[in-house]
């Protein structure tokens, strides 16, 4: 699709942790020495820091270079928010609810009711609600505090925050 990026960069960022998991076994060994000067064991490093600076070198390299061209378009991510409603926070839902319910029997009960929802254009939470075995197990005004975009968003300023200060600190 023309309007998408393409997630090839970031899929081989993320492959490339594979290799580095691998010489982390290099690593271990290096940990085990024969005696007080065992010139084996540094060795191993030798062959095995060198190969993993090439990957991170690698990975964050590519990381600069898609963040450097990232788009972040405030305007339409707010417009998908309002346009699925509390639907954007079908996932957190069905995490409390797995709670209360079980990971399967949440997970079954937000698909349904989420497909419906979208469907018959209804609201989602008060369509949840009327399913039995959620009503038995919460209220409408303890799932919109689940659904809420301040308590799922109040970490990120934090969080940024802490790059930044680790970054310039």
């Amino acid at each position: 699709m023309p309007h998408k990026r393409n997630p090839e960069n970031f899929e081989a960022i993320a492959a490339l942790a594979e290799p580095i998991f691998a010489a982390q076994t290099q690593l271990m060994h290096a940990l085990l020495s024969v005696n007080e000067r065992d010139a084996i064991a540094w060795k191993q490093l030798w062959l095995a820091l060198p190969e993993i600076h090439q990957y991170v070198d690698r990975q964050l390299t590519s990381l600069i270079a898609m963040l450097d061209g990232l788009v972040v378009n405030v305007d339409k991510m707010q417009e998908n928010v309002a346009r699925l409603g509390d639907l954007v926070y079908a996932e957190d839902i069905m995490m409390f609810l797995a709670d209360r319910l079980g990971k399967q029997t949440a997970h079954e009960i937000l698909f349904e009711v989420a497909q419906r929802s979208i469907d018959q254009q209804t609201d989602f939470l008060t369509d949840l609600m009327a399913n039995a075995a959620v009503a038995e197990v919460t209220s409408l005004s303890e799932l919109k505090t689940v659904a809420s975009f301040e308590k799922t968003t109040v970490a990120i300023p934090t969080l940024i925050a802490h790059v930044l200060e680790k970054e310039v600190g």
